[in-house]
């Protein structure tokens, strides 16, 4: 009986421990198969995109892009003593700096009159052969340092021309600049946020420009009407392409199990790692490395990611009808709302998709009023030249046909404060802190500074 029942517990232990040898090996084999797992990457995203960033029944002869693309062939480059100028207003009429930029404009003029005909194209599109998310260069269907160029140009040709007396030609070029942004805003993130740097770069420059020169109202009235008419014919923002460039990085840091899922590689995310911070020696390497690999582990799975990627970009273009006001009022920010959604993704946080799509959405909403804030004040200067005094609220400027509706600071839910001041006026937008400084100049009142965005007056720039 003793001897049965010792058998059998060793039969028992025995069981025991070669189901903890199967198990331990079928983990060990798992754990090896998961830490040596590869991506695949198998799909080209670029016909889709393509596909879905055509406009729709686009005309080719409508298409502005062949046309930049010959116009920045004959640019010259900006040489560097031209970029480092600034503003020409600061200059000394015989300055070697204004002669370098007289020359490079001279230089550059029949280029320059190619991109203001671009400009006027209706569409814009560009094709591209392949798409990579780890390789700027084949999304760089346009070609963003010339068109960065040609932005500098406009701007520098726009001041020459006032300096010279021709404000229809200066003002012709700041359009031009509005123009390409509406071309560019039309893309993904990357145009996107070219577009938002060219259309910041145009207010900038019109508020200059009305600021140094006396433009006489009939003059302002056509401007201000082709600012309203770019305006209304901007195509809505869409994150779109962003979708199908995140869904190529996807397949480039997931593995692939042929339906569709698959597990974040931790090789790749140890990768990224190591290119945006390098260990101090090889313990912190071995220390980030093992604690990417329990991250890889229990990271969400490849659908669920791609859910998680559709949710994030499907919501950032909801978030675009909702002011900083309207979130601020529930204490919450573009960026609080899209992290909510990337929470416990490590892949989307990694590639900032919450904080990048938030940046963008809040910068369509300065711009936005920037761009009202430009128009009204337009409005305002044309009724002071009109009548001789200025208007005493936003709602006597619409009433008497200067705007077309009063402008809603997207900071404070109200109309953009307008106030009489000595011989002037000042609008200012509440900025990013929510409240109103009086017009204390900022830039949009970032916290915990605080202060107002000031439109007007313009501020004189220090030499």
């Amino acid at each position: 009986m003793a001897k049965g029942r010792a058998a059998r517990r060793w039969r028992f232990v025995l069981v025991a421990l070669s189901a903890t040898g199967i198990l331990a090996g079928y983990l060990t084999a798992k754990l090896i198969r998961f830490v040596t797992g590869r991506p695949t990457i198998s799909v080209d995203y670029a016909a889709e995109y393509n596909e879905r960033m055509r406009p729709i029944g686009l005309d080719p002869n409508a298409n502005a892009a062949p046309y930049y693309k010959d116009a920045f062939a004959r640019l010259p480059d900006m040489p560097d003593d031209v970029f480092r100028v600034g503003r020409l207003w600061e200059c000394e009429p015989n300055s070697i700096q204004l002669k370098a930029v007289k020359a490079w404009l001279a230089s550059s003029d029949e280029a320059l009159q190619l991109v203001q005909q671009a400009a006027r194209k209706p569409a814009f599109w560009v094709e591209r052969s392949t798409i990579a998310f780890n390789d700027p260069a084949s999304m760089a269907g346009p070609d963003f340092a010339r068109f960065r160029g040609a932005l500098l140009g406009l701007r520098c040709k726009a001041e020459f021309r006032a300096m010279k007396g021709d404000a229809s030609g200066a003002w012709d070029c700041i359009l031009t600049i509005c123009r390409m942004a509406r071309h560019m805003e039309a893309g993904g993130r990357m145009e996107i946020n070219l577009g938002q740097t060219a259309e910041t770069l145009a207010y900038l420059s019109a508020f200059d420009l009305l600021s140094r020169t006396d433009t006489d109202s009939s003059l302002l009235r056509e401007v201000q009407r082709q600012f309203d008419e770019i305006s209304a014919n901007k195509p809505p923002l869409s994150f779109q392409g962003d979708e199908i460039l995140l869904r190529d990085a996807m397949q480039r840091y997931f593995t692939d199990n042929g339906k569709g899922d698959g597990h974040l590689v931790p090789g790749a995310i140890y990768d990224d790692s190591r290119r945006r911070n390098t260990p101090a020696n090889e313990l912190a390497a071995n220390a980030t490395y093992l604690r990417l690999l329990f991250t890889a582990w229990v990271h969400p799975s490849r659908q669920r990611t791609a859910r998680a990627l559709a949710y994030v970009v499907e919501s950032a273009g909801q978030l675009l009808a909702k002011t900083p006001w309207e979130l601020h009022t529930r204490d919450k920010s573009h960026a609080d709302w899209l992290k909510g959604i990337t929470k416990g993704n490590y892949f989307l946080r990694i590639l900032t998709v919450d904080e990048t799509l938030a940046r963008t959405i809040e910068g369509f909403h300065c711009i936005r009023a920037s761009g009202e804030a430009l128009v009204t004040t337009m409005g305002i200067l044309r009724f002071t030249k009109d009548n001789g005094r200025r208007p005493q609220s936003l709602e006597e400027l619409v009433a008497a046909g200067y705007i077309r509706q009063v402008p809603i600071d997207p900071f404070s839910g109200k109309p953009l404060a307008f106030r009489q001041v000595d011989d002037s006026f000042t609008l200012y937008s509440y900025g990013r802190d929510f409240d109103d400084d009086g017009g204390t100049r900022s830039a949009w009142g970032n916290p915990p500074e605080g202060g107002d965005q000031v439109f007007w007056p313009v501020q004189e720039r220090k030499k």
